[in-house]
């Protein structure tokens, strides 16, 4: 293959990228809009304890979800060569049959949840064998969904997404408004998970072989294996909520705090997009670094302006955000979304670098970070906990956070000269760190009320946009660029020029 085809191929596939992100861009503005309200309906209908006691459920079943999947899904989207039938049909069937294992093996076993949780209530064995169900739908659609990853059809994956959260929340809600409780999410996980099936057989249809191979799962497992131990290290790390926070301090705190940090989590959804769109983009164009380094430095751009805009808000005006549109039950629960949003401000790098060496076949690079920082995580939650309850607990929790992507900022600058991080980043701190002031100082005072808070959001916003924009005037072409057909040229050369100015 001639460079000038090498090049051509890969501006195609950064086309389809492009129209990757904007697809699930426009997907995340009307999920996130739904979340939004289905979030606040749900934060009124029902209380702490119930968003505490179905999130220790759920951690207990993500116990068994993490040995379903031995990242089979991954190792095929990765690889080179287009999956044969009987590769498809040999990873459906192998994971249908875990996930049938696995739901008998939590049928036995969810009657001790009440021995290491005392304070779930006595239906909890029958919430966890029902959203076991969810393990079998998963298992189904898999193969599809790796198919459409593969090919970059984000747009078919957008309208499976958008669909799949307005069937949580229109069920969730229903059901909360009847007062089912904490039955209300299972069914709407439920509900998402059989409407999930549905959807992307329409999209993309797929029929399985009556074949198996258990050779061809062999060289697979080779990097699933090791794709998927990031993810039973990840569980392990989040389980110092539900097991530990669980059983310190009740699953009330359990609620409060899981509140808090899904609230904060909002901007990482962007930060979501950019990874699960770069996987298989990096790995088609792995050989060419000078496109690998750019493509990466404006992922990391794009989601640092999105992410230090929602914490800058949301530190300056949280308890008028919390107290006016969740309400006041809710407000106890402040000071923990405050930390947790100070952490995601450095917490959505990450994400990012680790989709970049998963793609080129790194995937231990990041399993041993997150082995020390998991470590690390239960080192210090286990010291902060007992001295200064759950304030203490969630400092101590976002350590690991901050530690954490310091480290992969370093080693981005060691295994990846090309990406430079800093000037990617600078505008977006220094716009962050002004709108902090303004908004708490200037803003907050007048931002307590129904009619007064949106204006009193768009102030914090405008000055954020006005900050950046003025330190880093290449940015709004290098956005406005990125969604037009020359996207693959136009922001190359400014930020590749600022980069060398550094």
């Amino acid at each position: 293959m001639t460079t000038d085809d090498t090049a051509t191929e890969g501006e195609a596939l950064a086309r389809r990228a492009r129209l990757g992100v904007i697809a699930l861009a426009i997907r995340t503005v009307v999920v996130q809009l739904s979340i939004f309200a289905g979030d606040v309906a749900l934060a009124r209908l029902l209380e702490p304890g119930d968003y505490g006691a179905f999130g220790i459920v759920r951690f207990a079943l993500s116990f068994f979800v993490i040995f379903g999947d031995v990242g089979l899904g991954g190792a095929l989207i990765r690889q080179k060569e287009e999956p044969t039938e009987e590769q498809l049909s040999t990873v459906f069937f192998a994971q249908l049959g875990l996930a049938l294992a696995l739901v008998a093996v939590i049928s036995l076993v969810s009657p001790y949840l009440g021995r290491v949780w005392t304070s779930l209530p006595p239906s909890s064995p029958w919430l966890m064998r029902a959203l076991a169900i969810d393990l079998v739908f998963t298992a189904c659609r898999i193969v599809p969904s790796l198919l459409m990853e593969r090919h970059l059809e984000f747009g078919r994956l957008a309208i499976v997404e958008v669909v799949v959260q307005l069937s949580f929340y229109a069920v969730a809600v229903a059901t909360a408004a009847l007062g089912w409780r904490m039955w209300a999410l299972a069914t709407g996980v439920l509900a998402q998970a059989l409407v999930s099936l549905i959807a992307i057989y329409r999209l993309r249809p797929w029929r399985p072989r009556l074949h198996f191979d258990r050779a061809l799962v062999t060289p697979l497992l080779r990097y699933g294996l090791p794709f998927q131990a990031k993810n039973l290290v990840a569980m392990a790390n989040g389980a110092v909520t539900p097991l530990y926070a669980g059983s310190m301090l009740g699953s009330r705190a359990v609620g409060l705090i899981n509140w808090a940090q899904s609230t904060a989590y909002w901007p990482m959804k962007l930060v979501e997009i950019m990874a699960r769109v770069d996987f298989p983009l990096y790995s088609r164009m792995q050989d060419d670094k000078q496109l690998f380094a750019r493509t990466l430095g404006r992922s990391v751009q794009l989601c640092s302006v999105a992410t230090l805009g929602f914490v800058s808000t949301v530190i300056a005006l949280g308890p008028a955000i919390v107290g006016v549109v969740y309400g006041e039950k809710w407000l106890p629960a402040v000071p923990f979304l405050y930390i947790f949003a100070a952490a995601f401000s450095v917490g959505f790098l990450a994400p990012v670098v680790g989709a970049a060496f998963d793609a080129v076949g790194r995937p231990g690079v990041f399993f041993r970070l997150s082995v020390f920082w998991t470590a690390l995580n239960w080192a210090v939650v286990l010291f902060t906990t007992p001295r200064w309850g759950a304030l203490g607990f969630v400092g101590g929790y976002v350590v690991h956070m901050i530690v954490g992507n310091l480290i992969v900022a370093r080693m981005v600058r060691d295994i990846l000269p090309d990406v430079r991080v800093w000037p990617r980043v600078r505008a977006s701190i220094v716009a962050a760190l002004v709108t902090l002031a303004l908004g708490y100082w200037g803003v907050r005072p007048w931002a307590g009320t129904r009619l007064t808070l949106a204006p009193a959001i768009l102030v914090c916003l405008g000055c954020y946009v006005l900050v950046m924009v003025a330190l880093e005037r290449t940015i709004v072409q290098d956005f406005t660029a990125f969604f037009r057909r020359d996207a693959h040229r136009s922001p190359e050369a400014p930020a590749a020029d600022r980069d060398a100015a550094e």
